[in-house]
């Protein structure tokens, strides 16, 4: 529009304009006193009774704490101020004068020191030590697992005892073998012994209640064990020498009306504990809906968490109509999440182990095959254990929990758990020799009654893996990494490892080697058949210059 045809603004709009800006410039100001009120100015008079008042009150400080100096310039000071001030700070004075001394803190209860139990020796696969805090295992060692660590340059560091020889490997280490810095780098429930159990105060309550997990649980078979003081710590070992070994703690939960019996028993010959959890009926007592959470192993050791791709992750076995599946989480996402969600189980689907799997071993919570239910377990989860900032999620801790379904104990029941310890692969189990020589028996039913195999021999939890599978490219991959291990554990049967190795590598490349020169002699017939070409080619492409290239791309692919 031209500068001739544009329209003058009207005198209304004029008023309106000025209108909406005094009401705006105005009604911002009102609201901004309103949300912010700036301070009360004093008037001339009032500050200057203040400033007479101030001598006398310097003067006549009475004797006591200093508070009540302050209370009484605050009173003084009160009296000259407008009186709905004033009214507030009389309240306030009237308040203060009410108020008596804090009571003094209760005393804590002095806290009562665990006692730990100790269930085998150099003889067993595995060493355990137990706890009656929550009646858990606060350590678990591999006998015939060494304990090793690597330097910043990749080299393996054994660990070794005041004798010279290799320390069994602390698959789930105790917070007590750390020191005071150490201990206090680390959240409440990291401190807390492995395989905890809890209670839910309603049935369908979503976070448990640690009560049962905090508690000092009481040793039933006393008389079976001896006491020894270590320090300050009291450790009970059985007085017999025996293959099986058993230690039963016991607690009550009035509010169900229950007695739990935990009962762990270790045999000689075997990579787990037996764990069983007994409910029974108090005498007198009404039955109401009982739900409980099993806690898994947590603190796995990670090694060389500075070059490693593999920290820690949550596994969960579970069979899917007749076929073994898995679920798994990283520590990472378990972190980001502040835990994992709930996996329940269906019609089809029936939880059979939850696992904390680092780079070469596990800790799983087994569901003993060989109970009349086995399928008591009414979901999975894992929890992070600590608090680790963004960049270090991927190193924190993790502990897996199984969640029963909801129970009505009439007098007695009764569930049972394999608590592995071991490889993460299980079939490896197979290849020990001299005392370390495991039963086939067993390792089959770890590998395929329990199907611990899926915590490695198993597809990627994505869409990648679901192709592979579906290709079968899986089973072959699979496949040919078990025949490698069979011949290496077949090899180190009577050669050193590093020999084996090299054998190995010999073998598999002398399986390769009929592939390998097949391609070769392939691939010097299409060079010769090529140079043979090269001349009639040629004399395509002179005789097709300067005319359409798909015609001559057709005339070479018919030569060809």
């Amino acid at each position: 529009m031209s500068q001739a045809n544009r329209q003058p603004y009207s005198s209304r709009q004029m008023i309106i304009f000025v209108i909406v800006c005094l009401v705006i410039i105005f009604g911002y100001t009102q609201i901004e006193n309103w949300i912010n009120p700036k301070p009360k100015v004093l008037t001339p008079q009032q500050q200057a009774e203040i400033k007479n008042n101030l001598p006398h009150l310097m003067t006549n400080v009475p004797q006591g704490d200093g508070f009540d100096a302050f209370r009484l310039a605050t009173s003084e000071i009160a009296r000259s101020l407008p009186d709905d001030a004033k009214k507030k700070s009389q309240e306030w004075a009237k308040a203060e004068q009410k108020k008596v001394e804090p009571p003094k803190p209760k005393p804590k209860a002095p806290q009562v020191k665990p006692d730990f139990v100790a269930l085998g020796d150099s003889r067993f696969f595995l060493q355990a030590r137990l706890t009656t805090k929550g009646a858990g295992v606060d350590q678990l060692l591999l006998t015939h697992f060494p304990a090793s660590q690597l330097d910043k340059s990749g080299r393996e560091v054994l660990s070794k005892g005041p004798d010279g020889k290799p320390l069994p490997l602390k698959l789930i280490p105790s917070p007590d073998d750390l020191t005071e810095e150490q201990r206090q780098e680390l959240s409440h429930d990291e401190l807390l012994p492995s395989f905890l159990l809890y209670h839910y105060s309603k049935q369908n309550e979503e976070r448990p209640e640690n009560t049962l997990g905090e508690a000092n649980w009481e040793l039933v078979n006393r008389d079976a064990f001896q006491k020894t003081v270590e320090g300050e710590r009291a450790i009970w070992t059985p007085k017999e020498t025996r293959d099986v070994q058993e230690v039963s703690f016991e607690t009550r939960l009035p509010e169900f009306g229950l007695k739990i019996v935990k009962t762990y028993t270790l045999q000689k010959g075997h990579y787990h504990l037996g764990l069983k959890v007994r409910f029974e009926r108090l005498p007198g007592t009404n039955t109401a809906p009982f739900r409980y959470q099993l806690a898994g192993g947590h603190g796995l050791p990670i090694e060389g968490s500075w070059y490693t791709s593999v920290y820690r992750n949550a596994i969960f076995g579970f069979l899917d109509g007749n076929s073994a599946a898995r679920h798994l989480e990283d520590a990472r996402t378990i972190h980001h999440n502040s835990g994992s969600e709930e996996f329940t189980k269906t019609s089809d689907r029936r939880f059979q182990y939850a696992a904390t799997a680092i780079q070469y071993f596990a800790s799983a919570i087994c569901i003993d095959d060989e109970q009349p239910n086995a399928n008591f377990v009414e979901a999975v989860r894992a929890t992070a254990e600590g608090a680790k900032k963004k960049e270090e999620r991927m190193l924190g801790d993790i502990c897996p929990r199984m969640i029963s379904e909801a129970l009505t104990v009439e007098k007695e029941t009764e569930h049972r758990y394999l608590l592995y310890h071991g490889p993460v692969k299980v079939r490896l189990l197979s290849q020990m020799r001299g005392e370390g020589l495991v039963d086939e028996a067993l390792v089959e039913r770890y590998e395929k009654t329990l199907n611990l195999r899926t915590m490695t021999d198993y597809r990627s939890d994505n869409w990648l893996g679901k192709f592979a599978n579906f290709i079968f490219w899986t089973d072959l991959v699979i496949a040919s990494t078990n025949f490698m291990h069979w011949i290496f554990g077949l090899l180190t049967s009577f050669m050193p490892p590093w020999l084996a190795i090299l054998a190995l590598t010999v073998l598999v490349r002398g399986i390769l080697m009929p592939v390998s020169r097949w391609q070769t002699a392939k691939q010097m017939r299409m060079t010769e058949k090529m140079q043979k070409l090269n001349p009639k080619l040629k004399k395509l492409e002179e005789e097709y210059r300067g005319r359409d290239p798909q015609e001559l791309h057709q005339a070479k692919m018919k030569l060809m």
